[in-house]
């Protein structure tokens, strides 16, 4: 199906944009390798579990202490950090690899100058984000405490989501808003289009 330099594929994004389901479909249709940079490292993890006593202290310390401002620059730090093992991932995959996280910031791609390699970055509005955190985490159902660290990392989100949005348009990366494309086989159709047509002559 695919017909790419390296047989390698990027997909970025903020949480809950539908970056793994993209990948799984992919995955199955071409038979590349699916990776999430989330399987590298996380930092800090969602604040949400089953139960609220299976929430770390340091990770809701961590959102109940610091800004929105400062929650996105320390996720951004952190993936900086991640940047020689996620190079590592791109440079040893030959037979084909879907990889996938929040951690491929357009900033760093740019940087190594993949001109070959496709990476696009899935965004969307914040009620379309804030509805699909507040279904994964089950919002409604939680305790005040609980809503309050989901409603931060809903924020930091927001603002991921932003500085991811500008970033790619700045850099001239290919991005695709989620909320207007149907289910996941409308979207892996899309990406596919949407790849091809940078490749042609």
């Amino acid at each position: 199906m695919f017909d790419l330099e390296k047989n390698i594929v990027l997909i970025g994004g903020t949480s809950h944009t539908g970056k793994s389901t993209l990948a799984e479909s992919l995955a199955a249709q071409s038979g590349f390798k699916n990776i999430s940079t989330d399987s590298l490292a996380r930092h800090p993890g969602r604040p949400w579990k089953q139960r609220p006593e299976e929430i770390p202290l340091p990770v809701q310390q961590h959102y109940s202490a610091l800004p929105v401002d400062e929650l996105v620059s320390q996720v951004v730090k952190h993936y900086e950090k991640l940047w020689p093992l996620i190079l590592s991932v791109i440079e040893s995959y030959k037979n084909g690899l879907i990889l996938e996280g929040s951690a491929l910031l357009p900033k760093l791609i740019h940087q190594m100058n993949f001109k070959k390699i496709p990476a696009v970055w899935l965004t969307s509005t914040d009620s379309f984000l804030k509805d699909r955190i507040y279904k994964s985490s089950d919002y409604f159902n939680k305790s005040i405490k609980e809503k309050y660290l989901i409603d931060k990392f809903v924020k930091r989100t927001f603002a991921f989501n932003k500085m991811i949005l500008k970033e790619a348009k700045q850099l001239n990366f290919l991005f695709l808003e989620v909320e207007k494309i149907g289910n996941v086989e409308d979207l892996a159709n899309e990406y596919i289009r949407l790849i091809r047509k940078t490749q042609t002559p």
